[in-house]
């Protein structure tokens, strides 16, 4: 028995689900746990009857008949927007959504005041935005943080009582940190209709209705239930975001408030007592993306014109789909913070056929930048070549903020592969190439959407 732990080694937006979805349909994996994130995830799916589903919350192996989905204390639960996904799921049939999950009653909730709250936040930023997902997961780290046990929780929802009282609490905590900052937001388009959440009486009864809906829906159970889950199943771990977006290794302030590394799957299995054997598996396209705000050193303005991806549009909240040649010195960061893995999954491949040339950045140019803090944050080669980033293994906020402001200005130097690309067989001696840039890992090709457009290298 095999237990799966999936990650994105880029900013985000690897393609996660579609790898997930292969590793239950090929690999005979039958639980999907999720470990990290929220709702914030869109891990799209497609099977080959052209029926498709982006995954938010539930786990994205779902689209196979059996397959559970567990939702651990270290996922943060949006009850509305899962009541949402489970009616589109049913939609395309899959009736019984609910009826495979499994929620952790210590799994922190997100609520309309949160989303709020974070949106107002963002507005508040103006042109120093973060890239927030809009979704309310930064706010809801940040409640669990201050009021720990006191926070609001699934499991609160089964005590309709203490549920009320909490929520209430989060609308007074989350509407005072508005007030302090809406100055700076009141001439934000969209400022109006979500201060208009703390003041409208409806979106208390409302929030509560719909969350008692959801708690006669779903099955919320205790922190020993993973281990019964998991007797004799192969499990997927499936991460949400990026590496190059973690709390501690991402680049300040362009980071998500959540754990992207494997430490809250291994501990979950830990927890369970599972003692077969780990597949760590790092997800990354064939050339980088980054939705929004933040350093990207090897965007490309033409390849953004012409990788355009009508699943990854600009959006409200993170802004705009940036699209850049792929980028080995920010893989192998990516790869050894969060403590290395064992097989690497290629996506998109498909979309480079028809290039006129395939390039990687193989290190960095850093002119006129190195006055001493160089050499602590990447691997010289001379005055002003990086061939690689050093990782800090603790959380140290000035660090990556000065890692962050040397990535701005760092120029990409590339190596030319091949052109043009007339071929599938062209895409695979690439990703064959970048396969050795990361080391002697197991890989999988992906060349397309569907689990029977993978290929093992």
């Amino acid at each position: 028995m095999v237990a799966w732990l999936v990650a994105g080694l880029g900013y985000g937006d690897e393609g996660k689900g579609t790898a997930v979805d292969y590793i239950t349909n090929r690999r005979r994996a039958s639980v999907i746990v999720r470990y990290n994130g929220g709702a914030q995830a869109a891990h799209r799916v497609v099977l080959v009857d052209g029926r498709e589903h982006v995954f938010s919350q539930f786990g994205s192996g779902m689209l196979n008949a059996g397959v559970l989905t567990h939702l651990s204390r270290f996922m943060l639960v949006e009850p509305i927007g899962m009541m949402r996904e489970e009616e589109h799921l049913s939609g395309i049939g899959v009736p019984d959504a609910f009826g495979r999950t499994s929620i952790d009653a210590e799994a922190p909730l997100i609520t309309p005041f949160h989303i709020a709250a974070g949106r107002i936040a963002e507005m508040a930023r103006k042109d120093m935005r973060h890239g927030s997902c809009g979704l309310g997961i930064g706010e809801t780290i940040e409640d669990l943080r201050r009021m720990g046990g006191a926070a609001l929780f699934v499991g609160d929802i089964r005590a309709p009582q203490v549920f009320r009282k909490k929520l209430f609490d989060v609308r007074q905590r989350t509407r005072e940190k508005v007030v302090d900052i809406m100055s700076q937001a009141l001439s934000h388009a969209e400022f109006g209709k979500n201060m208009a959440i703390f003041e409208d009486p409806v979106t208390m009864s409302w929030c509560l209705e719909r969350c008692n809906e959801f708690a006669a829906r779903v099955r919320i159970v205790d922190r020993g239930y993973l281990k019964m889950l998991l007797n004799g199943r192969s499990p997927v771990f499936e991460g949400a975001q990026g590496m190059l977006l973690d709390r501690t290794h991402g680049f300040y302030p362009h980071i998500t408030k959540t754990d992207i590394t494997f430490t809250n799957a291994r501990t979950l299995l830990d927890e369970a007592g599972y003692t077969g054997d780990i597949c760590r598996v790092g997800v990354l396209r064939g050339y980088f993306t980054r939705h929004g705000a933040g350093p990207f050193v090897t965007e490309d303005a033409d390849l953004t014109r012409t990788l355009q991806d009508p699943a990854n549009i600009d959006h409200a909240w993170q802004g705009s789909f940036r699209v850049g040649h792929f980028d080995a010195v920010a893989a192998r960061y990516a790869i050894k913070a969060i403590g290395g893995v064992d097989e690497v999954v290629f996506t998109n491949l498909d979309r480079l056929i028809g290039l006129s040339e395939l390039k990687f950045a193989d290190t960095y140019l850093l002119p006129k930048m190195c006055d001493g803090v160089c050499e602590e944050l990447f691997e010289m080669h001379g005055s002003s070549v990086a061939s690689d980033i050093r990782v800090a293994h603790v959380y140290d906020r000035a660090r990556q903020t000065l890692l962050m402001e040397r990535l701005r200005r760092a120029r990409p130097q590339y190596v030319n592969v091949a052109a043009p690309i007339c071929h599938r067989k062209d895409a695979v001696e690439y990703a064959r190439i970048l396969a050795r840039e990361l080391g002697r890992l197991n890989v999988t090709l992906s060349f397309g959407p569907t689990a029977e457009d993978k290929m093992v290298l």
